[in-house]
């Protein structure tokens, strides 16, 4: 029982001491951390996010130099060349806000197009059908009228 015990704890130790820890911290350019971001080695499935004070701790069981990413929505990728086995473990990244502009959105479904350029505001005239009634008959565009407020 002894023996089996012994095996199974060098075993995990074996395990534990094969990983690499990365950890550091990500902030923009104005030293606001930044919050949830994406960080993983190219080319691995090793990755992890900040918390919301911009920390993160990466484990990994690769050696050797490595591409380190990290990205976020509204801010350029930061990549850059690590080499695990020198033992360069904590990182200060600072993500660059990345400039992004829209020129003009058209939207359509179908046959309906709602482009402001092909579509200025208006209203169509509208036509009425000659019918009876009390007051006379009338065609054409429906006059303005005021429905009172109680």
């Amino acid at each position: 029982m002894k023996t089996i015990l012994l095996i199974l704890i060098s075993l995990l130790a074996a395990n534990v001491a094969g990983q690499q820890q990365l950890s550091g911290t990500i902030t923009d350019q104005k030293g606001n951390p930044v919050a949830f971001a994406n960080i993983y080695i190219e080319g691995s499935y090793d990755g992890t996010t900040s918390d919301t004070l911009g920390r993160f701790i990466l484990h990994t069981d690769l050696t050797g130099k490595l591409l380190f990413v990290a990205s976020f929505i509204g801010y350029e990728k930061y990549s850059r060349e690590v080499d695990l086995d020198s033992g360069e473990t904590d990182m200060t990244i600072n993500l660059k806000e990345a400039v992004s502009e829209l020129n003009e959105v058209s939207i359509t479904a179908g046959t309906f197009s709602a482009s402001y350029k092909k579509n200025p505001p208006h209203s169509p005239p509208l036509t009425l059908p000659q019918r009876p009634v009390p007051w006379g008959t009338f065609t054409g565009p429906m006059p303005p009228c005021q429905v009172p407020r109680r």
